[in-house]
């Protein structure tokens, strides 16, 4: 039963909404960037435990991590957060 849902969720047709996302993505990558799962990058910058090097970090290193975690380029990074020259 259950191969069978499973075999019924990869029929099924993309939803406009997909499709731009996977375009996003596509574009992403092949202008360097990369692409994350949102969820996997809320989980990494969400979690607590011992030691965890991501505690040390300022709320601005913090932020340019997590645009760093979304595909943005260096470039990109910069302007979302006005860094100047």
């Amino acid at each position: 039963m259950a191969v069978c849902r499973r075999q019924h969720t990869l029929r099924r047709r993309p939803t406009r909404a997909s499709r731009l996302q996977f375009a996003a993505a596509v574009k992403r990558v092949a202008e360097g960037g990369t692409a994350i799962d949102p969820s996997v990058v809320s989980q990494l910058l969400g979690r607590s435990r011992r030691n965890d090097p991501l505690a040390a970090l300022t709320p601005r290193e913090r932020e340019v991590l997590a645009l760093m975690a979304a595909g943005l380029s260096n470039l990109a990074i910069a302007e979302r957060i006005v860094v100047t020259p």
